[in-house]
């Protein structure tokens, strides 16, 4: 069995653990870097996952001036944390 290091996040998963950076290894996200709980593929995580890249803002080239491509949203909620259940 060969085992992996992981890197630290500073970010916490819904269990309250510090998140672990992985690396993606599908075709369609190959070697993309994400964020999930550490006890991701050990049956009790809590299905927290977050790409790395997720926070980064593109700069477009128009007309000779760099602007922010990047997207601001505001979601407005009455609950204070997320959970998904799998059954």
């Amino acid at each position: 069995m060969r085992r992996r290091r992981l890197k630290t996040h500073d970010e916490s998963c819904f269990c309250g653990l510090k998140t672990v950076t992985k690396k993606s290894g599908t075709a369609e996200n190959s070697n993309r870097l994400f964020h999930a709980c550490p006890r991701y593929r050990k049956g009790s995580h809590c299905n927290y996952f977050k790409w790395d890249d997720d926070d980064d803002y593109q700069e477009v080239d128009v007309c000779g001036i760099k602007k922010d491509a990047g997207t601001d949203i505001e979601v407005k909620s009455d609950y204070d944390e997320w959970r998904v259940k799998m059954v």
